[in-house]
């Protein structure tokens, strides 16, 4: 039985804009100086991260009152299969809620808000605890991806069925 269309829509909306956050968070906006000119580029991950959250809540809604069929897996597989899946969605909004609060605690919140024209944020954002926090658990989350992946790969693998299309159209 296949997940919901709402479920798949969200679903699969969420992973490129997950892939985008975590990849240009890494690899571009930890490179950018932390001056005036990197704070459009915060907006925007911001305004991404705060999307995705909303997505991920409603998709749980979605997931949790959807009657789809359990997969045929052993307790101990069920089990991974529930813990990976709920660190994922708990690293999703803990993600967005540290950064949250990095901005607030950071002052870059208000320079957003203000339209500021002379502001530096303090030089390294991750010995905000908040900052730490964020930093982590955007280490995490892609490992947890990798361990869905291969779980479903796995499954395939060793059912012969193709469950990719209970989250496809």
């Amino acid at each position: 039985m296949k997940y919901s269309k709402i479920s798949v829509i969200l679903h699969w909306v969420s992973v490129p804009l997950l892939a985008f956050l975590l990849l240009s968070g890494t690899f571009v906006l930890s490179n950018i100086p932390n001056t005036l000119e990197k704070l459009p580029n915060i907006k925007l991950h911001s305004i991404l991260g705060f999307v995705v959250m909303v997505l991920s809540l409603v998709r749980l809604y979605f997931i949790f009152g959807s009657k789809t069929e359990p997969l045929k897996m052993s307790p101990a597989r069920a089990l991974l299969l529930k813990a990976n899946h709920a660190g994922i969605y708990l690293c999703v909004f803990l993600i967005a809620l540290s950064g949250f609060a990095l901005n607030l605690q950071s002052g870059v919140a208000g320079a957003i808000m203000s339209g500021a024209n002379d502001f530096s944020m303090y030089e390294n954002m991750s010995e905000y605890i908040c900052g730490y926090i964020h930093r982590i658990l955007t280490k995490i989350l892609p490992l947890l991806i990798v361990m869905h992946v291969l779980g479903v790969f796995s499954y395939m693998i060793a059912n012969k069925t193709n469950i990719i299309k209970r989250m496809w159209f």
